[in-house]
């Protein structure tokens, strides 16, 4: 018989929840730049993995998701920190409208969405904008003619 040991989730899961945390203050800056959103259904932010079948690369992401109503035939639009299996890191902002076969898709690199602050060292380091993800959120709603 194999005996388990007390588990210890460590640093990964800080991360986890940091982002997840992060990701809620990214979520409430987007209803109020978009008020009209909040009339949709939301799901996370939460936990996502993609890649299911063999041929595609498996990513994991932190995201969060908006939708009329939950039915396969209904648009969604999503914003989502994705790590890629490859090491690729970046902001994404997705519409899939319904109206057409292939869903919008837009990725932006940390620069993008970064803003330099200092740290409690006295350094300037660079960390995520809530306000810049935000914006670039919004940004594609607009263009994308989400709501």
């Amino acid at each position: 018989m194999l005996e388990c040991k007390p588990f210890k989730p460590g640093l990964g899961f800080n991360y986890a929840h940091n982002c997840l945390e992060h990701l809620r203050d990214v979520r409430a800056s987007l209803l109020e730049r978009l008020p009209n959103l909040a009339e949709w259904t939301s799901w996370g932010p939460g936990y996502l993995r993609e890649g299911q079948n063999e041929d595609e690369e498996i990513t994991h992401a932190f995201g969060f998701t908006f939708t009329p109503r939950w039915r396969v035939t209904e648009p969604w639009f999503s914003g989502r920190l994705c790590f890629h299996a490859k090491g690729a890191v970046h902001w994404a902002v997705m519409y899939d409208s319904k109206k057409k076969e292939d869903r919008d898709f837009c990725e932006f690199d940390f620069e993008s969405i970064s803003s330099l602050i200092k740290s409690s060292l006295g350094r300037s380091v660079a960390a995520l904008d809530i306000e810049k993800m935000a914006a670039k959120l919004a940004e594609m709603a607009r263009e994308w003619h989400v709501i």
